[in-house]
């Protein structure tokens, strides 16, 4: 299975991968802010709404800036069943958001917080239905930060393994 091909939001024409001054927003918008398709258009809107919120924080436009904010906005999300909305077009551009700047930020910082990150992810689509496009990017969320962290941890890797095995075996759309 090849899991680079899982997401819609394929990393051509987004920032070169370990660019620290690159701008995700400005890239994304560069690259879909003209198409029709509903997914593209939120997208662009957390990317902008968070590029924003980086702006009046006085943060620095980077892929770690935009990795933080999207694992803070999605541990909001995850804070309780009020707040997590099924099928809520903001979790899937937030985890292609997540995704695309996974991609984008040093492996040592991976290591260190990808495994509580993956369980973030895991929380968020394990709470209630989510959209295929959702799961989707969150099952490439979850083998980014599988591949990056610390082969040693077992135990820590357990819960988001046995995420996304469950969902490459279900059969329903991704």
């Amino acid at each position: 299975m090849d899991l680079n091909a899982m997401d819609a939001y394929e990393d051509d024409g987004f920032c070169l991968s370990g660019d620290a001054s690159c701008d995700l927003c400005e890239s994304i918008m560069t690259r879909y802010k003209n198409s029709s398709q509903e997914d593209h258009q939120h997208l662009c809107a957390v990317a902008g709404a968070i590029s924003q919120e980086l702006r009046e924080q006085k943060l620095p436009l980077s892929p770690i800036s935009y990795f933080g904010a999207a694992v803070s906005s999605l541990e909001r999300l995850a804070g309780g069943p009020s707040t997590l909305q099924s099928g809520d077009p903001a979790i899937a551009a937030l985890l292609n958001l997540l995704s695309v700047s996974i991609s984008r930020i040093s492996p040592a910082v991976l290591k260190s917080k990808g495994l509580s990150v993956a369980e973030v992810v895991v929380r968020v689509l394990g709470s209630s239905l989510q959209s295929p496009a959702a799961v989707k990017a969150g099952l490439k969320c979850v083998s980014q930060l599988l591949v990056a962290a610390d082969k040693v941890d077992w135990a820590g890797m357990a819960r988001p393994y046995g995420f996304l095995l469950t969902h490459v075996t279900d059969q329903r759309p991704k």
